[in-house]
């Protein structure tokens, strides 16, 4: 039985029991026109020398609220002499193969309207003799960044974990006042390496738990996956441990930052594709959706079909995201969700001029169910819900034309309730989100002690989700 006391989404198995002429797919994301934002400006004018290449970016986006910014950290190669001596133009044809010696760094940007993008001349990193530059950290590689809100302590309101790159390349953790100027980092106990962590070590503490939960990645048989880790500091951390991995090596969990949302957590999974070499996708990155209820047990959502689609075309003429798409965690709007991310126009392992991106989706809109033959109306039923107190139905929901979403609440045994049957359903025939969904005699649902499941009648309609509100 499901305690709904919170927004459920019903791409959640937990959620929909049954489903009738009804198929699960992703939202549709509206990239913005203006893609990329910021881009390396290596060989930009004037140049900036430590941009040799984005590669994957590991972006972290957020809003920061006490500033009036949006703040972007990213990962960077600040030297890599291969990118360094072949200028863009003479790219076209040949093959990126790094020498020794590359460097990672973190860099920032800020925003005040999160599209134009400012690489501020920090002040505190040396580079060539110079520190009139953007750089964060130096031998920072795939660092997570973000504004601890329950941080009792000012020094360390931002918290960042990273793997050191000076062998033996271990995780550590690092605090700062303002996000700018950061403490040297602390390394991992004990002092050996446990995991690769040669992606985006994700790192964010847990509002529902109060603990803090890191996502980073380790090779098991030959191929990625996605382990975990926690903390109740931020400076001692359990073992980690696979969680999920994808299917073979065409289908590889490169990175996955991930959110709560409603009530569970969704990841943003980077999926490599290195299978076969006569796809055309081979070593590309595309980007899926995964989702849990505890941050341990993982399952996709729509296997196979891109959340953020990559762009068209190929290396050098194709769109700039067409080759690999890596995702910062949401930024939040009250009308929509802002998925930033660094988008490449090559080959994961070839070359690849990266920047930063952004497309946006409506609330609640990762994905949802539809029906499988449109011209038909499908079916779907919830779990048995039980919830505490009378509550409102609000529903999420795309209608198109001559479309429609019924619902009806059926008792335990599946027999309709007198007063909450589809033919006293008001009739929503419009896109709403978290509208409000009623009957004609009962804006209401009151039963709170014993459980229940909605049945919903959809045509022309795609759901999303759904939340039992008090008035």
């Amino acid at each position: 039985m499901l305690i709904t006391d919170d927004k459920f989404l019903f791409f959640d198995t937990a959620v929909t029991k049954s489903i009738t002429n009804m198929s699960l797919k992703p939202g549709d994301v509206a990239k913005s026109p203006q893609n990329p934002l910021f881009k390396e400006d290596f060989f930009s004018e004037p140049p900036r020398p430590w941009e040799a290449r984005y590669d994957n970016g590991y972006p972290n986006v957020f809003y920061d609220a006490e500033y009036g910014l949006y703040r972007c950290y990213y990962t960077l190669f600040s030297k890599d002499d291969v990118s360094a001596n072949t200028p863009p133009e003479a790219r076209r044809g040949s093959q990126y193969v790094p020498k020794p010696g590359r460097e990672t760094s973190l860099a920032y940007a800020y925003s005040k309207d999160g599209t134009e993008w400012v690489k501020p001349s920090l002040g505190t990193v040396q580079f060539a003799g110079d520190s009139d530059n953007n750089l964060i950290m130096r031998n920072a590689h795939g660092a997570s960044v973000f504004r601890d809100e329950r941080e009792t302590d000012p020094g360390k309101r931002y918290k960042m974990m990273l793997r050191l790159d000076d062998e033996p390349r271990l995780l550590a953790a690092s605090f700062s006042a303002d996000g700018i100027h950061w403490r040297e980092p602390i390394p991992w106990e004990p002092k050996e390496r446990l995991i690769k962590a040669d992606t985006h070590n994700f790192a964010f503490r847990d509002g529902h738990s109060g603990k803090y939960i890191l996502i980073s990645r380790h090779w098991n048989q030959g191929v990625r996956v996605v382990v975990r880790s926690e903390s109740d500091d931020f400076i001692h951390w359990s073992k980690p441990a696979e969680v999920y991995r994808g299917i073979g090596s065409d289908d590889q969990i490169y990175s996955m930052p991930i959110f709560r949302y409603g009530n569970l957590y969704i990841g943003l999974a980077a999926i490599y594709r290195d299978g076969d070499r006569e796809l055309a996708h081979w070593d590309k990155v595309d980007c899926e959706l995964t989702y849990s209820g505890d941050t341990i047990t993982w399952n996709r959502i729509c296997p196979g079909t891109p959340f953020i689609p990559r762009g068209a075309g190929e290396y050098p003429d194709g769109d700039c995201d067409s080759g690999c798409i890596y995702p910062s965690v949401p930024v939040f709007h009250p009308d929509r969700i802002d998925l930033y991310y660094m988008g490449g126009n090559g080959q994961h392992t070839n070359f690849r001029e990266t920047g930063l991106c952004v497309a946006s989706i409506g609330l609640d809109r990762f994905a949802g169910y539809e029906p499988s033959d449109l011209s038909r109306e499908g079916c779907l039923e919830t779990s048995v819900l039980k919830m505490t107190g009378s509550r409102r139905l609000h529903l999420t929901a795309d209608v198109w034309d001559n479309g429609y979403v019924k619902a009806e609440i059926r008792d335990r045994s599946g027999k309709p309730v007198d007063g909450y049957r589809f033919e006293q359903f008001r009739t929503i025939t419009e896109t709403t989100t978290g509208g409000t969904a009623s009957w004609e005699q009962n804006g209401e649902i009151g039963m709170p002690d014993a459980g229940f499941t909605i049945r919903f009648r959809v045509k022309n309609a795609k759901l999303y989700a759904g939340e039992m509100r008090q008035r």
